[in-house]
């Protein structure tokens, strides 16, 4: 009898170690992944960009060639990122006023472009050539 409880005890005892290496590791797993892997998704960079020019106070000519350096030089914007991108400028372009009469119609047509890119990314059209032209020309103009 003496024996049967010096096992129970070592079960006791090895069942509590077992529990306690689990939590161990599922806290570690926790901080592992919460600072590794969540801050290297492309999403946290591409609203990041979004946040930093929300309010921006740059003039409209250097603020549509920033939008256009990001839209055709940031490579690593996948398909639905590049999509809330242009979308969450899209609409703040739209709110804006142009001072002169050059800035009315480089706005209009930017805001056109771009909402044409935003109609074709809401039916899953894939195919954005033609306003890319009028974008990279309204690129080259404003340059």
């Amino acid at each position: 009898m003496h024996h049967r409880s010096e096992t129970e005890a070592f079960r006791f005892v090895y069942s509590l170690l077992l529990i306690f290496l689990f939590l161990l590791a599922a806290i570690a797993y926790f901080f592992v992944y919460r600072h590794l892997v969540l801050p290297s998704r492309p999403e946290t960079a591409v609203l990041t960009e979004q946040k930093v020019f929300a309010k921006s106070s740059l003039p409209l000519r250097e603020d549509v060639a920033r939008f256009l350096d990001v839209y055709f030089n940031q490579t690593d914007l996948t398909g639905e990122d590049k999509q809330r991108f242009v979308l969450a400028e899209y609409l703040r372009f739209a709110r804006y006023s142009g001072d002169s009469e050059s800035e009315q119609w480089l706005l209009s047509r930017f805001v056109s472009a771009v909402g044409q890119v935003v109609a074709k990314y809401e039916n899953g059209e894939t195919d954005f050539s033609m306003e890319e032209q009028t974008l990279a020309g309204l690129y080259q103009k404003i340059q």
